[in-house]
């Protein structure tokens, strides 16, 4: 199992691909979703293996051992894909989560919050698919990405149907217990327009 990047100057050219993070021994060390930031001189690293939330950090060039978070959900649920961002009550995960393992195709969106990315909050569901179960998100939702930014939480999200219909929707709050859609969903067929979504997000906010 491998971890690769790339880095730009200019967000246009980018250098060639260097290893992050590289292992023989994926049952042991395998990273999956990474949520990776860039704070106090290290990149640090939440992933999941085993479907618990474990936490990792480079710092000039070395690996940490790999540790455990205490990461737990109202229902129960199990965390697959997080993201993790550090806004000032310290560090916020967004993560899709199943109730169960043998089904990753129909899940909710949960939020956490932890002032040191070890001892989390309950995490507590905040999306849900459609009530629509024919609408494109009205299976299940899959890997979200978040930011903070004009004093409102802006997600980004991942969706699915049970009739192979695919997209991408936003979702906007000053309250991640609290967002709302924007019908500027971009669904696989092209039927939205991406214009539309970076002219809310830059004049509407």
């Amino acid at each position: 199992m491998a971890l690769y990047m790339r880095y730009s100057y200019d967000g246009d050219n980018w250098s060639d691909k260097l290893v992050y993070f590289e292992t023989y021994e994926k049952e042991k060390y395998d990273m999956v979703s990474p949520a990776i930031i860039r704070d106090d001189g290290a990149y640090k690293v939440w992933y999941v293996c085993h479907y618990q939330l474990y936490y990792r950090e480079l710092r000039n060039g070395v690996w940490s051992q790999p540790q455990p978070t205490d990461l737990t959900f109202e229902d129960g649920a199990y965390v697959w894909h997080p993201d993790v961002i550090k806004t000032n009550r310290g560090y916020e995960l967004l993560a899709c989560a199943t109730t169960n393992k043998k089904d990753r195709k129909h899940m909710n969106l949960y939020f956490s919050a932890s002032e040191d990315g070890f001892n989390w909050e309950t995490a507590m569901k905040v999306a849900s698919p459609s009530d629509d179960y024919t609408a494109w998100d009205g299976g299940g939702l899959y890997r979200p990405s978040f930011i903070y930014a004009n004093n409102h939480y802006i997600v980004m999200y991942s969706a699915r149907n049970d009739y192979n219909d695919f997209g991408i929707g936003l979702l906007v709050g000053r309250n991640m217990f609290n967002l709302h859609g924007t019908d500027l969903d971009y669904l696989y067929n092209g039927q939205a327009d991406v214009s539309r979504l970076w002219d809310y997000l830059n004049n509407d906010l």
